[in-house]
């Protein structure tokens, strides 16, 4: 009885080694970590990126295509090429949408020969409004500028005014004093004045 036991276990044993070589030997590229999402706004701009394994001995050459959630729309695809154990290869397909809120997408993992090897469902991505995207923004810029323009005219042209004013500003005593400056200043050399020889004479 007990060398039934043991004989049951070993075929057992060799049956699962089998098993795990044929799965060996049988493994295919697949998704790694989690997709990253980048930054996506409604003016169009995002991306994706994805991890791809490969876990067979042999280089595998692949691509990664994003759909519309539920849909055959493809958003877009990307190639890649897998060196033998490769883990966690990340691929970045960019595209983007026009307007804001949640959206889902799909993505899919195609082998060489265009057969689908697995997919991911369902990935939820938050569309964010850009503010270029309003025509307020532009009218509130286009209203700085006018302002900004017409305060620089007003400056200027209220130049003179304001240099009129300063000097009206100033007190008798100041203006009585400047005078007596000016006056006692020479304004040059007078017909007596010469060498100091002919003064001598």
């Amino acid at each position: 009885m007990k060398g039934k036991i043991v004989a049951i276990l070993a075929v057992a044993l060799l049956a699962a080694s089998f098993a795990i070589a044929a799965g060996d030997a049988d493994a295919e590229p697949g998704f790694g970590d989690l997709p990253s999402i980048g930054g996506f706004d409604d003016m169009g701009g995002g991306s994706v990126t994805v991890y791809l394994d490969n876990p067979d001995e042999d280089a595998a050459s692949v691509t990664v295509r994003v759909l519309t959630h539920g849909t055959a729309n493809v958003l877009a695809e990307s190639r890649a090429d897998l060196a033998a154990g490769a883990d966690n290869v990340p691929v970045i397909l960019t595209f983007g949408f026009q307007s804001s809120g949640y959206r889902y997408i799909d993505l899919v993992l195609l082998d060489a020969d265009g057969a689908v090897l697995t997919t991911q469902t369902g990935i939820q991505i938050d569309v964010g409004h850009s503010i270029w995207k309003d025509s307020l923004t532009y009218i509130i810029i286009i209203a700085a500028i006018i302002i900004i323009v017409v305060i620089a005219y007003l400056y200027m042209r209220n130049a003179p005014k304001r240099k009129a004013e300063k000097m009206s500003d100033r007190t008798f005593t100041e203006m009585e004093e400047a005078r007596r400056q000016k006056k006692s200043t020479p304004s040059g050399p007078t017909k007596y004045e010469g060498s100091g020889d002919r003064k001598r004479k």
